[in-house]
């Protein structure tokens, strides 16, 4: 089995040239997650770096029709859920938002929104994860190797 591992980034406003810089620097890592606020401008990179496999959901501020709300990504073993946060309230609460990733059966579940890194496993050993705003120097690589996974948190 071979381990995937996931560059994970939310809330650019538009702000491209850390994530770039990440990117460039983590030539190795071939996924790229972007959580959100900012999808229009973050779509560009994909011409930067073709190569890489870019995986989008639309943020609060985003007005992109052709990306989702909320996408599952299948990843050897493991149900990875991909949102924003906003429809589940997680400035207020986690709790909607995991309740939803338990229900669906996830290994893990990734949002942004908040733009504070956060990374907790539930009781139910589901990873909860939020990278933090790349526009604010955060972000956070993600490794799914068989039916585990585990994520690091890192700042610029």
């Amino acid at each position: 089995m071979i381990m995937t591992k996931f560059l994970v980034f939310a809330d650019s406003h538009g702000y491209l040239r850390d994530m770039a810089a990440v990117i460039s620097e983590n030539e190795h890592i071939d996924d790229i997650i972007f959580l959100g606020d900012g999808v229009r401008a973050v779509k560009s990179l994909k011409e930067e770096f073709p190569k890489k496999k870019f995986h989008f959901v639309l943020g609060n501020n985003d007005r992109d029709l052709d990306v989702a709300n909320f996408a599952i990504l299948n990843v050897e073993n493991v149900k990875i859920g991909i949102c924003h946060g906003h429809l589940f309230k997680v400035k207020l609460s986690l709790h909607e938002l995991i309740a939803h990733g338990e229900k669906m059966g996830l290994g893990a579940i990734l949002f942004g929104h908040t733009h504070m890194q956060m990374l907790e496993i539930t009781k139910s050993g589901m990873l909860v994860l939020n990278p933090g705003a790349i526009m604010g120097d955060a972000y956070a690589v993600l490794t799914v190797d068989g039916s585990n996974v585990k994520a690091e948190l890192y700042r610029i």
